[in-house]
């Protein structure tokens, strides 16, 4: 098999969908999605997670050539999305992120992969001093003297959201989380101060031991960071870059999951779902 990577971002929030588009795309998910999705209290989160699982499905038959209908997708304990489907011991990777307006997709058929992203956004209902308190036990004291280095507060900010970005993709990848006391195991070296573009030169320190996994940081725009973890450096930099997918491209060769007669229904519930503020 052919080494195959792929990046994918989709910009869910600045999608309007019309009826038939809504439909279309609940009805190539399980039950279980559609009503995962449908809990969704905001339309924002609700187009995110629907376009995220939209990516999942497509970039599996894309790559293993399993017909959408066949594909069965499980999650583990931590919430870690996975393929069931017998590969027939081919290697496939997959992980997606979403959060302001963006959802992502990273896939590899040669190393295990995590990704996140992260808009850059003051914190709600408090200060930037009181919410590095709060986190205080996420970061080592490296990190924060890093953080702390840069003399505005939103640089100091955005620095911040860069480095959970960096273990939020690393524990993503492992399949576990951002535990309470993180900073005694997880710690990040950006080597390149001030993220512009794209790079490839953080590093992982576990229990002050370099880690061999691989970080490529690239802004999908001035606000939102994206973080890809890679646990291997089998990938070419030159394919790492963050693809504008398109609706009709997500749902090209979809089947009907679920027949459902209350199509009329999902419309409705989505229409009436509020918008963040």
């Amino acid at each position: 098999m052919t080494p195959c990577e792929i990046r994918w971002v989709f910009n869910a929030l600045s999608w309007n969908p019309t009826k038939y588009q809504l439909i279309t795309a609940l009805s190539a998910l399980t039950l279980e999605e559609q009503e995962r999705i449908q809990k969704f209290y905001f339309k924002g989160d609700y187009k995110l997670c629907l376009i995220g699982r939209l990516m999942i499905r497509q970039c599996i038959k894309m790559v293993l050539g399993i017909p959408w209908k066949d594909i069965v997708l499980s999650r583990s304990i931590k919430g870690k999305p996975f393929l069931v489907n017998d590969t027939n011991g081919k290697k496939f990777f997959f992980n997606i992120s979403h959060h302001g307006d963006f959802t992502v997709l990273a896939a590899s058929t040669c190393s295990n992969i995590g990704v996140d992203i992260m808009k850059y956004s003051y914190p709600n209902n408090t200060d930037i001093f009181s919410f590095f308190k709060l986190m205080k036990r996420q970061f080592a004291d490296e990190e924060w003297s890093f953080i702390k280095s840069f003399k505005n507060e939103w640089d100091q900010l955005t620095i911040f959201y860069r480095l959970w970005c960096l273990k939020e993709s690393y524990v993503k990848a492992i399949g576990t989380g951002i535990g309470t006391d993180s900073a005694s195991s997880i710690k990040f070296k950006a080597n390149t101060t001030v993220l512009k573009s794209t790079c490839f030169d953080s590093e992982l320190y576990i229990k002050d031991e370099k880690q061999p996994w691989t970080f490529y940081e690239t802004m999908i725009d001035e606000q939102h960071v994206v973080s890809v973890a890679l646990e291997s450096s089998c990938v070419n930099g030159n394919v790492l870059k963050f693809e504008n997918v398109a609706f009709e491209n997500l749902i090209e060769g979809c089947d009907v999951i679920e027949p459902n007669n209350c199509t009329e229904n999902w419309w409705e519930t989505y229409i009436t779902k509020g918008s963040k503020t």
